[in-house]
């Protein structure tokens, strides 16, 4: 990914935006040149082992982001093995199903275990926002791209707070409530505005126009 930046000539700051297993790597560009990273989305990453601890460990106790806007999403991962428990507990019944207790202990503590590894995530920066999506699996940019799409305008606008004369650190939590989109502002308005600034050259192409 250096690389490619370096070679045609796409100079920072840069917004990463990663999902799963890419969360590994836009870590790693974090620690190599954290001073080109405007901010950050991370969609359904943070249960990858392949960063090296120290780093890792390292970027939340310096809360290596400072103030730069990070936008952590979590999915249900384990949305399609909740169905199937609600299958089998439909079909079983009030019959007392051991198999059926030991599955959903299984599930909670799972699902307790993702929720934390995204959590952690939020350390990187004292300005973040944590953004919970149950009714989507891990695929989130495929399923709810208009998410994605809202937490980078997010990471956008509050960079562009940055740049003035208003700097925010704070920590937002949002837990949506079906596929409903919320937003007051249509992405293309905010895409419109945020084009204004220097830093977002070239992501808008990614976002559609």
């Amino acid at each position: 990914m250096l690389q490619y930046l370096d070679e045609n000539q796409l100079s920072p700051p840069y917004i990463l935006v990663a999902h799963s297993y890419g969360g590994t790597f836009a870590r790693l560009f974090l620690e190599q040149r954290p001073h080109q990273v405007a901010g950050m989305v991370l969609v359904e990453t943070g249960q990858e082992t392949a960063i090296d601890p120290d780093i890792e460990q390292r970027q939340y106790k310096t809360q290596v982001l400072g103030g730069k806007p990070l936008a952590v999403i979590r999915g249900n991962t384990l949305i399609a093995k909740w169905k199937q428990y609600q299958q089998a507990l439909a079909v079983a019944g009030d019959a007392p199903n051991p198999t059926l207790i030991i599955q959903k202990q299984l599930l909670d503590a799972t699902d307790k275990e993702d929720e934390r590894l995204k959590r952690a995530q939020l350390q990187l920066s004292r300005n973040n926002r944590y953004i919970h999506i149950p009714d989507c699996g891990h695929g989130v940019i495929q399923h709810r791209p208009d998410a994605v799409k809202e937490a980078v305008c997010w990471v956008m606008e509050n960079q562009q707070t940055q740049n003035g004369e208003k700097q925010k650190n704070e920590s937002q939590e949002y837990e949506e409530q079906g596929s409903e989109n919320v937003v007051k502002k249509s992405i293309r308005a905010r895409l419109r505005e945020a084009k204004k600034m220097p830093l977002v050259g070239n992501i808008t192409r990614l976002l559609g126009r």
